[in-house]
């Protein structure tokens, strides 16, 4: 059969790249996906019932359980007057009941936005102002109970069903055997109960639930990160969420029966929805945290290990300084003067959980010093992580250098998986592409569109959106079909909708993203930032990411972020910011060999920062991003 060949425009090619990719596509036409999300849910994994769906804190809920609680948790919103068209809101951690309650407004057709429970008082009371009801953290309703002028439900972070708060010893294991936090007293009335009265409202009840699905309705809101401004409330729809599902089911990954993930995020972010709503479409056990701080993170892999992780660049950083830290332990065991060594370790590396334990060891002589330290990196090490079958990134980009750091630690581990780097939005349910594994990616941090999803790059000529060419620049845009994971729009705000949702002169609508990105001529995407954050110094164009690749490059520098700083000379300049992996270094001599690597790798003089900032601490927003705007309060600080 005579291959076809390709014409250098990406959307022409894009049915022959995706063939090659992911091979001849299957029948999938007995998946409908105009259904609520629990519908699509219970037809996945009806013949899986008495599979275990989710272990948390060491108790097991089975899919069956699940559904149970889905139906139980629709009947109480029932009793509360939730119906068709009702809103609710959110502000929980990750636990099971977060599930059933997204799962229960699904099938009743109302409304649900999970918010972040970081998010700050003014915020939230404007996100709540409308709400039908309210189910809120425990921890936050004493600071927040005069702002929620709605029916309120309060629970707790380890609920669970209502049989977690049994389980001390558990909760003691997870959560660094601290004692069982008391319960905040709720002074119940008709507007605010707890978790476990509400339940029981629905639990002896026989009334009928009342579904109330219907296309194309609001089923969920989620909340962008506002990396590029405020963030705005995203409406997508049940359809939304369920062709993401099916997504994953064709990209054929060779899950089996038993294997685990690891669930680790919000349920305030759209990643999660969309990734995990589709792992349990596929009947996978998920690992669920209720909090976990992040450097938590390599112990919590180390003792459960699960096959698959779906998390972000920022917790693959802590694997890296988790093997540093251990690595150079080793390093100090064998020095002479082993207790000044230690000393040094302790004041300039970033101790991730140890820190308390390891500055216990100061009051140990040489002998006991050096026992204590060699238990320690027995304990702590990652030891063999050949477990692991599957690691998809997302949330920010994997710059090339992150990607071979950790690469490196993971095969001294004996795991030689390949890192699946993905590319989603908030706006597409969290997912667009992923790099696929079992050799039909690339290396890099470069992404494929999911099956069904085309995009495109364009830029604009004579006021008209032209296709960019293979391997040219320009605005990344994802095509909006019939079936799609494009949003319906922003809350309370169709005039920025309208911006971004874009007719274009071929009568074709597509979603423009606001990053820069090129194709190359297999289909891949390389995505470069977002057009917001390119730095305009002196009329020229400068990539932040570009920079920081170069500057990741330094065995030093553990992490960076390069932003533009306004200037009244040349309109911005570039400031990079960042964290070192030694603080005891000489940082003048460490920023001159930081300037030599832009000096040799960047194309242009002017790519190189203006200023190099050294900081104990990436300011992260709610999404685990660099916090742009926490960077440049430091920076008006300072003088340039």
């Amino acid at each position: 059969m005579e291959e076809k060949k390709l014409t250098g425009i990406p959307s022409i090619d894009y049915k022959v790249n995706k063939e090659r990719v992911y091979g001849i596509e299957e029948d999938y036409s007995m998946y409908d996906i105009d259904k609520s999300m629990f519908e699509y849910f219970v037809d996945c994994v009806y013949d899986k019932l008495d599979d275990t769906m989710i272990e948390y804190l060491d108790v097991k809920i089975t899919y069956k359980d699940m559904i149970k609680m889905v139906y139980n948790v629709a009947r109480s919103l029932q009793e509360l007057g939730i119906q068709k068209g009702s809103y609710v809101v959110s502000i929980m951690p990750n636990t099971p009941e977060v599930r059933a309650l997204i799962y229960a407004c699904s099938l009743l057709g109302a409304t649900i936005h999970p918010i972040d429970p970081r998010t700050n008082k003014e915020a939230l009371k404007k996100m709540t102002e409308q709400a039908d009801l309210v189910i809120c953290y425990e921890d936050l309703y004493p600071t927040y109970n005069e702002i929620f002028n709605n029916k309120v439900i309060v629970s707790n972070a380890i609920e669970c069903f209502s049989k977690i708060r049994l389980l001390k010893e558990a909760y003691k294991l997870y959560r660094n055997n601290e004692r069982l936090p008391e319960r905040v007293k709720i002074v119940k009335s008709k507007l605010v109960t707890d978790w476990r009265s509400f339940i029981k409202k629905g639990k002896y009840r026989t009334k009928k639930i009342k579904a109330g699905y219907e296309s194309g309705k609001v089923a969920i809101i989620e909340s962008t990160s506002g990396t590029t401004g405020k963030p705005r409330g995203v409406m997508l729809t049940d359809k939304n969420v369920n062709y993401v599902a099916l997504q994953h089911l064709k990209l054929q990954l060779d899950y089996t029966k038993g294997d685990t993930v690891l669930d680790l995020l919000l349920p305030s972010i759209a990643y999660w929805l969309g990734t995990f709503h589709a792992l349990q479409c596929l009947g996978l056990k998920t690992y669920v945290m209720p909090a976990l701080v992040l450097e938590e993170f390599p112990h919590v892999l180390t003792k459960l290990k699960p096959n698959n992780l779906i998390l972000g660049p920022i917790h693959l950083e802590q694997l890296v300084k988790k093997d540093n830290l251990i690595e150079y332990l080793i390093q100090v065991l064998d020095k002479e003067d082993i207790k000044k060594e230690f000393l040094k370790l302790l004041t300039s590396r970033d101790l991730l959980d140890s820190k308390e334990k390891l500055e216990s060891f100061m009051e140990y002589d040489e002998n006991t010093l050096r026992q204590k330290i060699k238990e320690f990196i027995q304990e702590e090490d990652l030891g063999d992580l050949s477990f692991i079958k599957h690691i998809i990134t997302g949330g920010d980009i994997l710059k090339e250098e992150q990607l071979i750091e950790t690469s490196r630690v993971l095969s001294k581990h004996n795991c030689y998986t390949p890192i699946t780097n993905g590319y989603g939005l908030t706006e597409c349910c969290g997912v667009v592409g992923i790099n696929p594994d079992r050799g039909r990616g690339k290396n890099g941090p470069v992404w494929f569109p999911l099956p069904d999803n085309e995009v495109a790059v364009f830029k604009i000529v004579n006021n008209k959106f032209v296709e960019c060419m293979a391997n040219e620049e320009g605005e990344l845009c994802i095509k909006i079909n019939p079936d799609t994971s494009v949003m319906i729009g922003y809350k309370d705000d169709p005039e920025k909708t309208n911006k971004c949702k874009l007719l274009h002169d071929d009568k074709t609508m597509w979603l423009h993203t606001n990053d820069l990105a090129f194709i190359d001529k297999d289909g891949f995407v390389h995505s470069n930032g977002r057009i917001s954050e390119i730095i305009i110094k002196a009329g020229f164009k400068i990539s932040p990411v570009t920079v920081e690749n170069v500057l990741l490059m330094h065995p030093m520098v553990s992490s960076c972020k390069v932003i533009g700083v306004p200037d009244p000379k040349v309109r911005a300049i570039p400031v990079a910011f960042i964290v070192l992996n030694d603080n005891n270094v000489d940082i003048n001599k460490t920023i001159e060999e930081i300037r030599e690597l832009c000096t040799k790798y960047l194309t242009y003089d002017y790519f190189t920062p203006d200023k190099f900032v050294i900081i104990d601490k990436m300011p992260l927003n709610n999404s685990g991003k660099p916090d742009r705007g926490k960077l440049l309060q430091k920076i008006k600080q300072e003088t340039l």
